[in-house]
């Protein structure tokens, strides 16, 4: 299972030199000078939070869940329809931003580099040594004939990230020999770090692709979900509904069932905040239980002031909040995390 969020579309935009971008901050412009509403409650809250030099205020959903902490019940109905005006602004911002031009040339980057075969097949190259390689539980099996299942939740409103993993026929052949009908070649060891005699790292197998956009899609906006993660155990108030993320979009109901049957969970390009709790914590519950390990991508914009994996673990350990020493060394036992700037070389959805 592989989660990612909005930096791989700030990846996309920055390798095609594209402004705007799909960040928060540059939808906030976008509405200052297109002087949509200035009297929405949740662009008000970011102003405010802006001329107040807080770090965290262009977080859109972290303004709307302040604004539900602040605010009476009663008003929490007038929450809501500012959050239904700025995703109606965030899908026509959005349009705007993705354009027809960028997804044919994102199409035919991928095509022409196998960008999509790459990240499939290849998934395990940016782990380069062997003690972190050893925790993927399906690394060192050696077996043929296994079927090589990729759900990718896409947190993204846009295609990009569709276009990109497109498995079109220049990178896979359903039935590409003539007395076999295995499709799919996975990598256990591309860096060769494993050396059990025998041991054969290639295995000959089948591929399967599903991806699903949980918060919906910039082209239908009534679709994109804004808002937050409730940690309350009973059902959110009739007014609190519409910004309650998991509750919206029946993530238990959708998806709770397949944590259960991951080996792998990769997340790249997530702030990993509070905001998309359930699954962090969802993740972390199957790691402990050893059955999955875990892989972080972490993006750092200065390749001299690189986070250690530490620092990503305690970020992903404290959000999924996981506290019991036991549980803590059992998670870390079992996470790889691998920081990158955009200098280093790596495969997994690179262009």
């Amino acid at each position: 299972m592989m989660i990612v969020g909005n930096g791989f579309d700030l990846q996309v935009l920055h390798h095609y030199k594209q402004l705007p971008t799909t960040s928060y901050k540059d939808f906030f412009d976008f509405c200052q000078i297109r002087d949509i509403s200035v009297d929405n409650l949740i662009l008000q809250k970011m102003g405010d939070l802006q001329s107040r030099g807080d770090a965290n205020w262009s977080d859109l959903e972290l303004s709307i869940e302040t604004l539900t902490k602040e605010h009476p019940q009663a008003e929490l109905a007038t929450i809501c329809s500012a959050a239904i005006e700025v995703r109606d602004a965030f899908s026509h911002f959005l349009n705007r931003v993705v354009t027809s031009d960028l997804m044919t040339h994102l199409s035919g980057h991928a095509q022409r580099g196998e960008l999509a075969n790459k990240t499939y097949s290849q998934l395990l190259y940016d782990i380069r040594d062997a003690e972190n390689l050893k925790k993927i539980p399906f690394a060192g099996k050696q077996t043929y004939y296994e079927i090589f299942n990729f759900y990718v939740v896409n947190f993204n409103y846009t295609p990009l990230l569709d276009n990109y993993l497109f498995l079109d026929f220049e990178q896979f052949d359903p039935e590409p020999h003539e007395h076999v009908d295995r499709n799919f070649e996975f990598d256990y060891d591309p860096h060769k770090l494993i050396t059990t005699p025998g041991w054969e790292p290639k295995s000959s197998s089948y591929i399967a692709t599903e991806l699903v956009h949980p918060h919906g899609y910039m082209d239908i906006p009534r679709s994109m979900l804004f808002g937050f993660d409730d940690n309350s155990p009973s059902k959110p108030s009739q007014e609190l509904k519409p910004l309650v993320k998991p509750y919206v979009a029946q993530l238990n109901f959708r998806y709770g069932e397949l944590f259960n049957d991951t080996s792998l969970f990769i997340i790249f390009g997530c702030s990993i905040g509070a905001t998309d709790q359930w699954w962090w914590k969802n993740i972390a519950k199957q790691v402990v239980l050893g059955k999955s390990s875990l892989l972080i991508y972490w993006w750092n914009p200065d390749e001299n002031k690189k986070a250690t994996a530490d620092d990503v673990f305690e970020k992903f350990r404290d959000v999924s909040e996981i506290s019991d020493p036991d549980h803590v060394n059992k998670l870390k036992e079992k996470t790889i995390v691998i920081s990158y700037s955009d200098s280093d070389e790596r495969t997994l959805l690179n262009l």
